[in-house]
């Protein structure tokens, strides 16, 4: 894996996981009763960056120790 390459997965990652903040940030801490679908659906992707974040961090250490440069 090239440098260029390893750098596209770490911004990736970053703004992956900046996203996935944010989302969780602008729940507010509210009683789970009083959430309204379109708060679930911001927690639904939220943890979809999440998710997608850890997967790119994975892959990026991974090219890594397969000795890229």
């Amino acid at each position: 894996m090239s440098a260029r390459n390893r750098s596209r997965y770490l911004v990736a990652a970053v703004a992956l996981l900046f996203v996935g903040l944010i989302g969780v940030w602008g729940m507010g801490a509210s009683a789970f009763e009083r959430y309204r679908p379109v708060d679930m659906l911001r927690l639904l992707a939220a943890g979809a960056c999440f998710g997608a974040a850890l997967t790119v961090t994975v892959e990026y250490f991974r090219g890594r120790r397969r000795g890229g440069a």
